[in-house]
């Protein structure tokens, strides 16, 4: 017939061949590195007699045949370069076939027990500040992990490693380097990569991606790399480390964890400068601070003072109850003075 592509003839490829009994069942894969399956289908004969209803009344025998057809994958216009590269291309693109987003990260492990341990721990952390995430299933290598998720789409890959390690694949974008922080520092990285691609998205959106804030992106790559770092090893015998990994991973921390300080609320007030050295000085667990502020300040400042408490009070308690960061900055727009609060003190 003049059919040039090659045919695999597979008795055991349908997990219900009852379905199929005296049929045929057929699957077109792209044969790769992962086959994968695009179109399916075969003649239903058996499956219409299966579900017709078990009593009464008399049913001719009926027939079917019926094939479904993942036309998204299809989709795609080849490039002026030729076939050849156009399936190139969506196989190093696979997991951006479907732009939407399942959730923003999937938790993973090579190891069951980990997995479903401190997994559940991860996945709890995250639930609890508000990012979407799901647990990832049973797999034994990346590959594997891969494919059991080829069809979902995910900003993070979080793969769980003994002794509570993490190493996060970064799936949205190609030119970020996998990571390895420990458990504690997942929330404190994850953070800002999560505002990155949001602003990412929302500027690719406009079509307008600002050339100031790449370029502000690039000063302080630069000035993490020119960051000194001094390492002092133990005087105990520990675990062979890499010099090069432990200098970057506690750059990228430091830088973090200043990110994570824009995420508190600010307080613009308006006072003197005085009155601001005063406040920084106070501390909301000491109420003898408060009031040395209020015995410094003139009769009509004293009610402006305290509703400045009542505020930062008022914080203290939604960051005791997790909601918010325990970072506050109190701002006086009359003299441009800014001073940073620590609302845990």
């Amino acid at each position: 017939f003049g059919v040039m592509s090659r045919f695999y003839v597979s008795p055991l490829n349908s997990l219900r061949e009852n379905f199929f009994m005296g049929g045929i069942m057929f699957s077109c894969v792209y044969d790769r590195k992962t086959r994968d399956v695009f179109a399916a289908g075969g003649r239903y004969d058996h499956l219409i007699k299966e579900q017709r209803p078990k009593i009464g009344g008399y049913f001719e025998e009926r027939h079917a045949v019926g094939f479904s057809l993942a036309w998204e994958r299809l989709a795609r216009v080849p490039n002026k370069s030729g076939s050849k590269t156009f399936l190139k291309k969506q196989e190093s693109d696979s997991n951006t076939m479907f732009p939407g987003r399942r959730c923003d990260v999937l938790v993973a492990s090579f190891d069951a027990a980990i997995l479903r341990s401190t997994g559940i721990e991860v996945l709890q952390l995250l639930w609890d500040h508000d990012i979407s995430a799901e647990m990832a299933k049973d797999a034994r290598s990346p590959e594997d992990l891969l494919s059991k998720h080829r069809d979902e789409n995910y900003s993070w890959i979080i793969v769980i490693k003994p002794e509570a390690m993490l190493k996060i694949k970064t799936m949205s974008r190609k030119d970020v380097q996998d990571v390895d922080i420990p458990l504690g520092q997942l929330m404190a990285w994850l953070r800002p990569e999560l505002k990155e691609r949001d602003s990412r998205a929302l500027a690719k959106l406009r079509g307008n991606v600002s050339h100031g804030s790449e370029s502000s992106g690039t000063h302080n790559s630069d000035r993490n790399q020119d960051q000194d770092v001094k390492v002092l090893v133990a005087g105990t015998k520990s675990k062979k480390f890499n010099r090069r990994t432990v200098v970057d991973q506690a750059q990228v921390s430091a830088s973090n964890l200043m990110r994570s300080y824009l995420d508190g609320p600010i307080l613009a007030i308006e006072t003197t400068d005085q009155v601001m050295d005063l406040l920084r000085e106070t501390r909301l667990s000491e109420h003898e601070s408060w009031k040395s502020v209020e015995h410094a300040v003139t009769m009509t400042e004293k009610k402006y003072v305290r509703e400045l408490h009542a505020q930062l009070d008022t914080w203290r308690s939604t960051y005791e109850m997790k909601n918010i960061s325990k970072h506050a900055f109190i701002y006086n727009f009359r003299t441009g003075t800014c001073v940073y609060y620590d609302l845990s003190a």
